[in-house]
């Protein structure tokens, strides 16, 4: 169902990514880790892919705002999306999607995220912690440096609120303003048996872009059972 919503804010979360408020409609609902559409019915002749785009919302069912984030690309929707202002009104559509936690929640987790793909596991994991339900979760989020990290910041603050969650993040271009001692390089099997010693218990989350979760998936193939996946990959635009 469309709705005509109104932009309360924006900000940079990230180097040349962006994150979008919006106002959330009367009655809206969705799980965390699902996604809507936006449409800028503008771009009808403008964007030859249309005029509408799937944003996973990064904002937790609780919150009064909904939040959508993006790396900026030199594209017409992107470019539309880089220059919305407070008080503009757009259009979404939605929600969508089955990406979420598993029904059984208390069995334990390992999330793989790359990139803006950590919106989705930031919506699970605020709701996570409104509920006061406390899921044993490994959140693996890969990044070409540190200022490429969008929510970097509330990820570490979260991981060092609870126990039973930890953040492992990783630089693919070892890099940081006072050094770095953390993880580098992609997500593979040696850094995931590192921190989950044992590969067959978690189910697992892999969020981000389509070479990167495939490529995840892959190598997940030679060690466990496909049905402990889910997947969710952002084709970019």
């Amino acid at each position: 169902m469309p709705y005509q919503v109104n932009v309360v804010k924006t900000e940079e979360i990230a180097n040349g990514t962006m994150a979008v408020h919006l106002s959330r409609p009367r009655g809206f609902k969705f799980a965390a880790g699902q996604n809507i559409d936006l449409i800028f019915p503008d771009l009808i002749n403008i964007d030859p892919e249309g005029e509408s785009r799937i944003f996973s919302i990064a904002s937790a069912p609780h919150e009064e705002k909904l939040t959508l984030a993006a790396r900026i690309r030199n594209s017409p929707f992107k470019s539309r999306f880089a220059r919305l202002k407070p008080g503009e009104s757009v259009i979404i559509d939605g929600p969508y999607g089955e990406f979420g936690w598993d029904e059984d929640i208390s069995s334990p987790a390992v999330f793989i995220a790359g990139g803006i793909g950590i919106t989705p596991i930031l919506s699970m994991l605020r709701q996570a912690v409104h509920e006061e339900k406390s899921p044993s979760v490994t959140l693996f989020y890969a990044n070409r440096t540190l200022a490429d990290a969008a929510y970097f910041k509330e990820l570490k603050y979260l991981s060092l609120e609870s126990e039973n969650y930890r953040f492992i993040p990783t630089l693919t271009r070892k890099n940081g303003p006072n050094g770095w001692h953390g993880e580098t390089g992609h997500i593979d099997i040696p850094m995931l048996r590192k921190y989950v010693p044992d590969l067959h218990r978690p189910y697992y989350y892999l969020v981000g872009s389509t070479p990167m979760v495939w490529g995840t998936v892959k190598l997940l193939d030679e060690h466990i059972s496909r049905d402990r996946i889910r997947v969710e990959d952002f084709t970019g635009f």
